[in-house]
């Protein structure tokens, strides 16, 4: 196709083409991307892309007919293309977003029964008395072997070993709700 500078026949030419070929090149883009608003957009472009080049409109030249076809179809292709990667985009960022939520619930489940382990702990551990308290406090938070805190709180180590039993009773009963057994 020779270009021609758009004067009044280019006009004429341009639509007459337009009346002539619009409806039957929308129909065949609504084909291709099964969407009427697209389909219609995509049309309009084509005729303009052409338009904006200059080429000469002839409504009888089956060379118009198959440059506006070739224009249009490579509009639908790109747009599909298009269209199907920010599919593929959105499915990921779905994706995420439920990772990230259940991660999220996992984490707050986590906090919880660490939060349950500590208030239990503390309460368990306020149940004893004076000294024997302290050398459990020493055992589970600062981690001194029993002879050092039944030396260190003057209590025997039969006695603190006697209160760890008590305690992880304690807290197995306390907290064997938050926890499979395997």
């Amino acid at each position: 196709m020779k270009r021609l500078s758009l004067n009044s026949d280019g006009r004429d030419g341009f639509v007459r083409c337009y009346e002539k070929y619009s409806r039957n090149i929308r129909i065949y883009l609504n084909r291709m991307v099964r969407d009427e608003f697209v389909s219609e957009e995509l049309m309009q472009d084509s005729f303009m892309k052409v338009m904006e080049k200059g080429y000469d409109m002839d409504p009888e030249s089956p060379g118009t007919l198959n440059l506006i076809v070739t224009v249009a179809k490579r509009k639908a292709l790109d747009y599909l293309k298009r269209r199907r990667l920010e599919s593929v985009k959105y499915q990921e960022i779905r994706f995420r977003e439920a990772l990230l939520d259940d991660r999220f619930y996992k984490d707050l489940e986590e906090y919880h029964i660490h939060c349950e382990i500590v208030s239990t702990l503390h309460d368990e551990i306020d149940a004893f008395s004076g000294n024997l308290r302290e050398a459990i406090v020493d055992r589970v938070c600062e981690g001194v072997k029993r002879i050092v805190a039944s030396r260190r709180r003057r209590v025997s180590l039969y006695r603190i070993m006697q209160a760890e039993m008590t305690l992880r009773k304690r807290l197995k009963a306390g907290l064997g709700a938050y926890f499979i057994e395997s």
